[in-house]
């Protein structure tokens, strides 16, 4: 609420990154039934998401590990250096120790594997985005 006594619509925004294109339409469609005032912007890949961040401010980033031109991995550094307070989750269809590893070296504490529905990987992501949200202010 502002000063005035009005109240400021607070949108959170969540960048969803994956190169399979009927898992990102469905878990898209999940995260935004279950909170209408959620944005998700989505991208095929690395690149894909790299030209979102430069044109929207976003709340939380999911991204897949395996992908074409930029991995989730190269997408992570990048967020580290170019967007740190950004929180990132990694997806993987699997995790092994050695990515666990590799993702703490990244800075990424959260992540899962694609083989949960995609109703436990909404409400992960909605547990995470809850604990890291920085609401968006006009």
């Amino acid at each position: 609420m502002s000063e005035k006594g009005v109240v400021i619509k607070t949108i959170k925004k969540i960048l969803i990154v994956d190169d399979e294109s009927v898992f990102l339409d469905s878990l898209s469609e999940c995260l935004l039934d279950s909170d209408k005032d959620l944005c998700v912007l989505t991208a095929e890949d690395g690149v894909a998401a790299v030209k979102v961040l430069e044109s929207e401010e976003v709340n939380l980033v999911v991204t897949d590990l395996n992908m074409p031109l930029m991995d989730g991995y190269q997408l992570a550094s990048f967020l580290k250096r170019n967007y740190p307070n950004t929180p990132v989750m990694a997806m993987s269809a699997v995790i092994t120790p050695e990515t666990e590893r590799m993702l703490g070296v990244l800075g990424i504490s959260q992540w899962f594997e694609k083989s949960l529905n995609v109703k436990e990987l909404v409400s992960k992501i909605s547990m995470e985005a809850e604990r890291n949200w920085r609401f968006l202010t006009p």
